[in-house]
């Protein structure tokens, strides 16, 4: 099966050390890495059906899951580990904020979701679901500022409640039949502070579920 690794490299470009992720069954791969405020924790997640091993080691024992992975940079590693079902679900943003919390994003049934967690990865914080009738919808893409507000770029097909710890806190209403999406802010306490949203005015016939995957700042 197909293996998810990290590879850090020094300073030359010599490779310090390498981790790799794989299940006896299944793995789909790795995707999105960030790195703590301090430098000394690294964040991946992977996507595997089964157990879920690190170069050898059991890390994992639960069947389909994306495994949000942490790495101690100096080493490589495996300090933290926490999954979260994989089933109907596609998570491959990573972001780490400047409150040690680490963040995970993508798309859940047909919605899409926001996770954060402590560093350790021992808690899920806080949850926010994009709520709406259409299919893909999804968060393509995180960032924070210096006082960890967060920013979300979310596809919004049509109106879309935004919902936080089961609290709808805004409602979106994009433009009908068109491609629209959305940038959202959060601040530090994962409030919803604006939307801005954007439309094209082509109808989306052709549209496809990843076409807003890119990074921003």
């Amino acid at each position: 099966s197909a293996r998810p690794y990290i590879v850090k490299l020094g300073a030359e470009g010599g490779i310090a050390w390498s981790r790799y992720f794989y299940s006896l069954y299944y793995t789909e791969g790795g995707y999105t890495v960030d790195l703590n405020d301090s430098g000394n924790e690294v964040y991946m997640i992977a996507e595997y059906v089964g157990d879920l091993y690190a170069n050898d080691d059991t890390l994992g024992y639960a069947a389909g899951m994306h495994s949000i992975v942490g790495m101690e940079t100096v080493s490589g590693e495996v300090i933290d580990q926490f999954g979260i079902s994989s089933y109907l679900s596609t998570l491959h943003l990573v972001q780490c904020n400047h409150n040690d919390e680490v963040i995970v994003a993508g798309e859940s049934g047909w919605n899409g979701v926001i996770y954060k967690l402590n560093s350790d990865l021992t808690s899920l914080l806080e949850t926010t679901v994009f709520d709406g009738p259409s299919l893909f919808e999804g968060v393509k893409s995180l960032t924070v500022d210096d006082n960890s507000n967060l920013y979300a770029l979310v596809y919004i097909p049509d109106t879309t409640n935004v919902v936080v710890s089961n609290n709808t806190i805004n409602t979106i209403i994009p433009t009908p039949g068109t491609k629209n999406m959305a940038i959202i802010k959060f601040n530090a306490n994962g409030h919803w502070k604006y939307s801005k949203t954007y439309v094209a005015n082509d109808l989306r016939v052709d549209w496809h579920a990843n076409d807003l995957e890119a990074a921003f700042t």
